[in-house]
């Protein structure tokens, strides 16, 4: 009896080794970066319209404000990058930080 234990162990171990790791990827994926242009900031509702680049086309997307997320000193045409995720068929801003100029070279 003890033999069969002995051999469950390790295999009970690689399974939860594999469901903690395909939790941290899901989690990881659940959301995204995008690098865009500040075209309106509404403090009031709460959100964030910019502009990004897709392609040969310009996009433009509104992004409602995650009660964390802060948004004192953005303006529009500012170069901003931010970390987003799909809720409820809308994109929420996690977080906005502004992008420096020197960062801004080399980039298409």
């Amino acid at each position: 009896m003890d033999n069969r234990a002995d051999r469950a162990r390790p295999r009970a171990t690689i399974a939860i080794i594999i469901l903690m790791t395909a939790t941290a990827l899901i989690a990881a994926a659940d959301s995204e970066t995008t690098r865009c242009t500040i075209r309106k900031v509404d403090p009031a509702s709460r959100e964030v319209t910019a502009v990004y680049g897709s392609g040969y086309a310009l996009r433009v997307r509104v992004f409602r404000l995650d009660p964390d997320c802060r948004i004192a000193g953005l303006k529009p045409g500012q170069v901003v990058e931010v970390k987003h995720r799909r809720t409820g068929g809308r994109d929420v801003a996690l977080s906005i930080a502004a992008v420096l100029p020197d960062e801004n070279r080399g980039r298409p």
